[in-house]
């Protein structure tokens, strides 16, 4: 039902695969709340700890009903080299923008410390605003264009 499922769930890519869970807000679900909690202090908006919440309870029942290998098995009962390890899933949350802190009159440096410490307070799941998600994707990009060598 609504809520209960993850947006994506993806694989790492290595030597072992282990699974991750995407939970995908908007570009402008706010970050904070438009308002001070106390007096110079910005508390997460509802839609960004809601969102953590969610990612928290959706690897959470993944835990309890997961074995811990899912794997995949040939017709003499090898194990494949393709299966995805279940031990405590990462989580992403994709949320908002930086943006956010900017405004005509420059950065608030102080709202942007606001978010950064509750994001840093929170392991799981890892937070990142699709401004960053598209910067780190650009990133990659540009790093495996410069690295094919065209003869």
């Amino acid at each position: 039902g609504d809520g209960r499922r993850p947006d994506a769930v993806m694989r790492t890519a290595g030597a072992l695969s282990a699974l991750v869970f995407v939970e995908i807000k908007t570009h402008t679900t706010p970050l904070l709340w438009s308002s001070d909690y106390r007096h110079n202090v910005r508390a997460p908006s509802e839609e960004l700890s809601g969102g953590v919440a969610q990612c928290q309870s959706t690897v959470d029942e993944v835990v309890k009903t997961a074995t811990n290998v899912l794997r995949e098995e040939n017709d003499e009962g090898f194990q494949t080299n393709d299966f995805a390890l279940v031990c405590r899933p990462r989580s992403i949350l994709v949320a908002g923008s930086l943006s956010e802190f900017r405004s005509e009159e420059g950065v608030s440096i102080r709202h942007f410390q606001d978010f950064e410490r509750y994001r840093r307070s929170i392991t799981d799941p890892e937070i990142i605003t699709y401004d960053e998600l598209f910067e780190r994707a650009s990133f990659s990009l540009q790093f495996e264009t410069e690295q094919i060598q065209v003869p």
